[in-house]
Parts: C-alpha cells; sequence; structure tokens
C-alpha cells in the first residue's frame, strides 16, 4: 500500500472494501498511481436484468474506460470491486484525483433502497481508508480534487452523465447523510497541532511541579510552594492561549 504524507493531510492509498466483491478489471486499463481525495458519481446507463454479463463485459470491453467500483440495484444489490490503488479511466481529467463509482441503473432513474445504501457504507469506507480529515462536500471542477469532494462526471466534462443533475441523488441529502454516519468530525490538520501543543505544555508543567515537589522536600518552605504553584499555573494559562513562550512579567 502506497503512503503519501504531507500537509495539511495524509492521503492513503485505498486497500480492499472489505465490503465489496473483488471483480477485477483488466490491467491495461490503468495509468499510474492513485492518490485521490475525492469521488466521482457515475450513471452505469445499463440495468443488469435481463443480461447479467452485461457488468463483466462492460469492464473487459475494448473501450478505453475504467473505473474502481460498481454498485448494483435491488434485488442483487452489491458493491464490486475492480481495482485498487491505481488511476482509472472515467472522468478524464478528474482521473488522477478521484475514484470511480459505477452505479447499475439507466437516468433518470433514482438512486435509491439497498443501492443508496450501499453508496454511503462505500463512501464512509472511502473516507476513512484514506484518513480524509474534512467532512464530505459536494465538489465543483478545479485543477485538483479537493479532500472529501463528491463529483459527478459532468463536473469534469461536457456528458450527459449526471447523476446530480439528472436527479437521480440528491446531493444534499447524500452529503447529510454521510454526515450523520461520520458520528464525529475528525480534527483538522491545524486543530490535531494545537491539540498536541496543549498536551506538551501540560505534560511540561507536570514535570515542573514534580521537580518543584521534590526540591521543596528537602530545602523548600510550605510559602515558597504555594508562590511556584501560582507562577507555574500563570504561565500555562499566557501559553494555552497562544502568547508563546515567553513567560509574563
Amino acid at each position: 500500500m502506497s503512503h503519501w504524507k504531507g500537509p495539511p493531510f495524509d492521503v492513503m492509498a485505498p486497500a480492499r472494501c472489505p465490503d465489496a466483491i473483488w471483480l477485477p478489471g483488466p490491467g491495461w486499463k490503468i495509468s499510474g498511481v492513485l492518490e485521490a481525495t475525492g469521488v466521482t458519481l457515475h450513471s452505469a446507463e445499463y440495468d443488469l436484468d435481463p443480461d447479467d454479463k452485461i457488468l463483466f463485459n462492460a469492464l473487459h470491453s475494448e473501450r478505453k474506460a475504467s473505473w474502481h467500483f460498481t454498485i448494483t440495484k435491488d434485488p442483487f444489490a452489491f458493491i464490486f470491486q475492480h481495482y485498487e490503488d491505481v488511476i482509472t479511466w472515467h472522468c478524464g481529467p478528474g482521473n488522477p484525483y478521484t475514484i470511480g463509482i459505477e452505479l447499475e441503473g439507466v437516468a433518470p432513474a433514482i438512486v435509491e433502497g439497498p443501492q443508496y445504501d450501499l453508496l454511503v457504507r462505500l463512501l464512509k469506507w472511502i473516507k476513512e481508508d484514506r484518513g480524509w480529515s474534512r467532512v464530505w462536500h459536494r465538489g465543483r471542477q478545479t485543477a485538483t480534487a479537493w479532500m472529501s469532494s463528491i463529483y459527478e462526471h459532468q463536473d469534469w466534462m461536457n456528458t450527459s452523465c449526471a447523476v446530480f443533475s439528472n436527479n437521480q441523488i440528491d446531493p444534499v441529502k447524500l452529503i447529510a447523510d454521510l454526515k450523520e454516519e461520520d458520528m464525529a468530525e475528525i480534527p483538522t490538520y491545524e486543530e490535531h497541532k494545537k491539540l498536541e501543543r496543549r498536551v506538551e505544555l501540560l505534560e511540561e508543567a507536570a514535570r515542573a511541579r514534580a521537580f518543584h515537589e521534590k526540591w521543596l522536600a528537602t530545602m523548600g518552605t510550605a510559602s515558597e510552594s504555594i508562590r511556584w504553584e501560582q507562577y507555574i499555573d500563570k504561565v500555562q494559562a499566557w501559553r494555552l492561549k497562544g502568547n508563546g513562550w515567553a513567560p509574563p512579567a
């Protein structure tokens, strides 16, 4: 598994989704290592019924198209995974930045029921697996995909494949459902660093108190102990407010 680190976030290459059935796509339909920070949703524009081989045929056709996941509809709703940490060919300029997810159905068919529930489950797993720290949000076409962005195919190129614009999925509802699934937001990089600093300062104060208590046991007085505690509390309060390392006057 590749692992790239750098501020303001870490990007993890994906493993295989534990909820997915592994159905690999052909090896020639890829072009490098994927470092995605978002996902692109597609309407597959086919139904498996009555031809249950259409998914396999679509994956292995000579058409230069590939994607990472397919989610099928009820009564046979499953997540299929076709590729892991590689760039696939599903949305043109968005290929290097997004994970491609095909949704069985023909526009304007609504993505609902078990298929919708599986989409929410998959997106939740992708976010956790990659360590994305931002909450999900509706993406718009940019030079690159920002963290936890959800795109439709039409955001990247001129196409009728547009699950949001065609009202197959309500992006507001999807993001609201994903936020409920998050349970608690992961702190941002800046919040994480502030938390680390607070822990360091508290540990420093604890060490200072322990040192002084040891010193006081041999040669100090009770009045000096009180004065020392007041000084430590004052300095600690000053630093935790972000006022730097210089002690107050």
